[in-house]
């Protein structure tokens, strides 16, 4: 009997009893590679390719049949699972997924967020990102399954921040050379103030990238380490309070 087919990496066991099942009882067999019985199986309980394989036949008395009976194994080569590229959806409206277009059986998992699941080419329509795998079944019955990732664009995505060094170098080499907000995304500078450690106030800036070079009444500030404050308003509505240390390097 010729054993069903199956997928690779799965192998076919030539030695099982239902290939030779039906023969007469307290036989014993041999397996080839050949017709002519001149080349025998490494190893029939393993086969991993396909082919036609013999059977030759022993009688407990000795006796052999010298004709033997072919066995035809399938064995179908895996076909790889593949990561789409990501898709980008916008919120709350439709887009179309598809995939590969290999197999008669389809099914989308997790379900969320998809019209059907057991389609090639659901629509999907949600709010939030999902990583969906593709289980298919190919006309041979064996099993792939594919990977694709759906990102929502989502509305207000802006996100501020603002940050101010821990030291700056005003020496004029073009690097570094004054103290300021490093902003994302801001809309507004509210109020950027430096002290020194007697606590006077020697800068203040409401300028957007605007700072401090070190410079108070005309006088080059000594090494020390200034204090600052900061307020500041963000395009996604953020609001900015901050106060820190810097280190004036010379």
């Amino acid at each position: 009997n010729n054993p069903a087919p199956v997928c690779a990496p799965s192998t076919i066991d030539l030695t099982a009893p239902e290939i030779t099942a039906g023969s007469d009882p307290n036989l014993t067999f041999t397996y080839w590679n050949d017709q002519n019985l001149t080349s025998p199986m490494s190893d029939p309980t393993n086969v991993s390719e396909s082919g036609t394989y013999y059977i030759k036949t022993n009688y407990v008395n000795s006796c052999a049949s010298n004709d033997p009976v072919s066995v035809v194994i399938n064995i179908y080569q895996k076909v790889d699972g593949e990561r789409y590229q990501p898709k980008e959806a916008k919120l709350d409206e439709p887009l179309k997924l598809t995939a590969r277009n290999i197999g008669n059986q389809y099914s989308w998992f997790p379900g969320i967020g998809l019209s059907e699941t057991s389609s090639s080419n659901p629509t999907f329509q949600y709010n939030r990102d999902i990583e969906y795998t593709i289980t298919m079944k190919t006309t041979n019955n064996c099993i792939v399954v594919d990977t694709v990732l759906v990102r929502v664009q989502q509305p207000n995505s802006i996100v501020s921040d603002i940050f101010v060094p821990k030291a700056w170098t005003p020496n004029n080499d073009g690097h570094n050379d004054i103290l300021k907000p490093l902003p994302e995304n801001i809309q507004e500078i509210k109020s950027f103030r430096i002290f020194n450690r007697w606590g006077q106030l020697v800068f203040e800036t409401k300028t957007v990238g605007s700072g401090w070079d070190g410079i108070y009444k005309g006088q080059p500030q000594v090494m020390d380490v200034y204090t600052w404050t900061l307020d500041a308003l963000g395009l996604d509505g953020m609001q900015f309070r901050k106060s820190g240390n810097s280190v004036l390097i010379r």
